[in-house]
């Protein structure tokens, strides 16, 4: 079998979820870095309103502060689409 699975362009998207909870804080870091503590509940949790800016795909911090600004990679809203797709099935 020539090369990696994982690394194989027409299996690329179907490993996204190791990819996005290789890093366990890394949503909560961007969030903290971006937001600041607006961006969580006060348990703890980070909030639903930010969770789906982040997942639209637009910067959600370049309209009023542009030198400020922290764009979402494809990685980050992977992350973002797994924590919303994990918190419907708790439903």
């Amino acid at each position: 079998m020539a090369g990696n699975m994982r690394t194989n362009k027409k299996t690329k998207g179907r490993f996204f979820i190791a990819g996005a909870i290789k890093h366990p804080g890394a949503l909560i870091d961007y969030v903290s870095a971006t937001f600041g503590p607006e961006g969580f509940t006060q348990r703890g949790t980070i909030k639903q309103d930010i969770l789906d800016k982040i997942a639209s795909g637009s910067c959600p911090v370049c309209a009023g502060t542009p030198e400020r600004c922290v764009c979402p990679t494809k990685l980050t809203r992977q992350r973002v689409n797994l924590a919303l797709r994990l918190r419907s099935f708790n439903k």
